[in-house]
């Protein structure tokens, strides 16, 4: 298996060497929003300490990845109770009509019945001629 390509950029005034991230596109952006984020630690912040810097915007970064695995969750859920929802509606509406066709079904056969009651029923009349 072949090392992921690598690109050499700056995060958090340090040069590093990072892997490509999807594509670079990507990574410049990832890096873009850590830088973005370090810079707001930084300006917020009352001391001048890089590792706290990094170690905030990390668990930053953690708080909302889990959060949007949370969201993602929740939604799979939502898709899933929309889908059994659905699959319920679908056998109902497939049981009534069922018993639709069974009622119709029903109705002929007793028809059919009283046809042949009253053909049974009636005499036999040839005619000849």
């Amino acid at each position: 298996m072949s090392k992921p390509r690598q690109i050499k950029l700056t995060v958090g005034h340090r040069p590093i060497e990072l892997p490509v991230i999807h594509n670079e596109e990507t990574t410049l952006e990832a890096v873009a929003d850590v830088n973005s984020l370090l810079r707001e630690i930084e300006d917020a912040s009352p001391i001048v300490d890089s590792l706290v810097f990094a170690l905030h915007a990390a668990v930053s970064f953690a708080a909302e990845l889990r959060q949007a695995r949370m969201e993602h969750q929740a939604e799979l859920e939502r898709i899933k109770e929309a889908r059994e929802e659905d699959r319920i509606d679908h056998e109902a509406e497939r049981r009534k009509e069922a018993a639709e066709v069974t009622a119709i079904l029903r109705e002929l056969s007793e028809r059919l019945r009283t046809i042949l009651r009253t053909a049974r029923e009636r005499p036999h009349t040839e005619t000849v001629e």
